[in-house]
C-alpha cells in the first residue's frame, strides 16, 4: 500500500520493519501515548484483548484478519484512541505471543490471476524470502519485511516443535472426549462432530482437512506450482480421495472438489478457470506465511519412503524454492549432497529452458494478438 492509501489521521498505520514486530511510525498528539516503552494501562489492555477475542474468532472460521477488524474494534473505545495504533498492534503482539504462543504475519497482497494458462504462477505479490533454519519468529519478521502498511494478517504459531508436539496430543485428546457424536467407531461417519460449534477449538474432521492440504500442498509443489483439476484429482485418487464430484467423503461429509474449494476460500490455493477441464490450481497468498519450506521438503520425504531418491530429492528441492521463492538446505553427508547439487542444476538448466520456450510463446501470442 502506498503512503497515499494511509488513513487521513495516520492513527492507524501499523509499522513493520524487518528488525521489529511493531513501532510507532508517528509521533503522537499532545495527549497521546506515542511510546511503547511503559507498560499498558488497563484501558489498552481492555482493548488489545477485544482485538486478540476478534482475531482468534476469525482465525477459527479460517479467516484471514484484516486491518479493518483491528479498526471496527478499536472505535468502539473512545480513550483508546489517545494511543496511536501501531502502539497498540504492538501490545497485541506481545500478548498473542507471551499468552498463546501465537503471532501475526503479514499476507501478501492477493494476485490477480492471469488469463494465460501457460504462464507460471507465483505463491503471491510480495513473495517473502525466508532462510530454511528460521524459526517462525524469523518467518513473520521476513513475512512483514516489504509491508511497511500491513492490511492483511493471518495467525502463525511460535512456539518450537516440542511444544507443539506436547499441545497438539493434549488438544487432539480433549476434542476426542468433549466432542461426542453418538456413533461407534464402525460407523462411516465417526470423525463428524455432532455440532457445528463445540467446546474445543475444531474437531478430527479439521485434523483431517489438515492433513488433506498438506498433500495437497505437496502434490501441487512437486507439479512447479500449477496442476490441472483433472490431474490433481488423479493423484489424490492414489491416496484414498474419491474423483467423484458428487460421492461425499464419509469423515468430512464433502466432495473432494468442495474441500478444494474450501481451500480456496481460505486463501490456502489459488483456482484459475472454471469448466473442470480447464480449471487450474496453484498455491494460495496464506502459506508463505503458514508453511515452512524446510517442513513440506521433509513431508514429501516421508512421503516417498525409500523411494525418495537423489533425483526425486533434486526435483522437490528445485521445486519447493520456485513455489515458495526461497533457497532451502537439507543436512547431508558431502558426497550425498555434490550429488543432489549436480542433479538440482541439471534440472534447474532444463527448467530455465522450458521458461524460455514458454516465454517466448506468449510473446507470439501476444504479437498475434495485436
Amino acid at each position: 500500500m502506498s503512503d497515499s492509501d494511509n488513513d487521513d489521521d495516520g492513527a492507524f498505520v501499523v509499522n513493520v520493519d524487518e528488525h521489529s514486530n511493531g513501532t510507532a511510525d508517528n509521533n503522537g498528539g499532545a495527549d497521546g501515548r506515542s511510546s511503547i516503552n511503559a507498560l499498558p494501562t488497563n484501558e489498552e489492555l481492555k482493548v488489545a484483548n477485544a482485538i486478540i477475542r476478534n482475531i482468534i474468532s476469525r482465525e477459527v472460521k479460517g479467516q484471514l484478519i484484516k486491518r479493518d477488524h483491528f479498526n471496527e474494534v478499536y472505535q468502539q473505545y473512545s480513550d483508546a484512541k489517545r494511543t496511536k495504533f501501531d502502539i497498540m498492534f504492538q501490545f497485541v503482539q506481545d500478548i498473542l505471543k507471551n499468552v498463546y504462543g501465537l503471532q501475526l504475519v503479514h499476507v501478501a497482497d492477493k494476485v490477480i490471476a492471469t488469463s494465460s494458462r501457460g504462464k507460471r504462477a507465483k505463491v503471491s505479490s510480495n513473495n517473502s524470502k525466508k532462510s530454511s533454519n528460521s524459526n517462525n519468529d524469523a518467518n513473520s519478521a521476513n513475512g512483514a519485511k516489504n509491508s511497511v502498511y500491513s492490511r492483511t494478517f493471518c495467525l502463525v504459531n511460535t512456539l518450537p516443535s516440542e511444544a507443539r508436539n506436547v499441545l497438539g496430543e493434549i488438544w487432539q485428546e480433549e476434542a476426542n472426549q468433549k466432542i461426542p457424536n453418538g456413533r461407534n467407531e464402525d460407523d462411516q461417519q465417526y470423525f463428524l462432530p455432532k455440532y457445528k460449534q463445540t467446546v474445543t477449538a475444531g474437531s478430527n474432521s479439521e485434523l483431517i482437512k489438515s492433513g488433506i492440504l498438506l498433500l495437497v500442498v505437496s502434490v501441487i509443489v512437486l507439479s512447479e506450482n500449477r496442476i490441472s483439476e483433472t490431474e490433481l484429482l488423479k493423484q489424490l485418487k492414489k491416496f484414498g480421495l474419491s474423483e467423484s464430484v458428487i460421492e461425499k467423503n464419509s469423515s468430512l461429509n464433502m466432495t473432494t472438489v468442495e474441500l478444494l474449494s474450501e481451500f480456496v476460500k481460505r486463501d490456502y490455493l489459488e483456482r484459475e478457470g472454471q469448466a473442470s477441464d480447464f480449471v487450474d490450481y496453484t498455491l494460495g497468498r496464506r502459506l508463505s506465511a503458514e508453511f515452512e519450506p524446510k517442513s513440506l521438503y521433509e513431508f514429501i520425504s516421508n512421503l516417498y519412503g525409500e523411494g525418495f531418491d537423489l533425483d526425486v530429492q533434486a526435483k522437490t528441492m528445485n521445486s519447493i524454492e520456485r513455489s515458495f521463492g526461497v533457497q532451502i538446505e537439507i543436512p547431508s553427508a558431502p558426497s550425498e549432497q555434490s550429488q543432489v547439487d549436480r542433479r538440482r542444476e541439471g534440472q534447474q538448466e532444463e527448467g530455465q529452458d522450458e521458461e524460455e520456450e514458454e516465454e517466448e510463446g506468449q510473446e507470439e501470442e501476444e504479437e498475434e494478438e495485436e
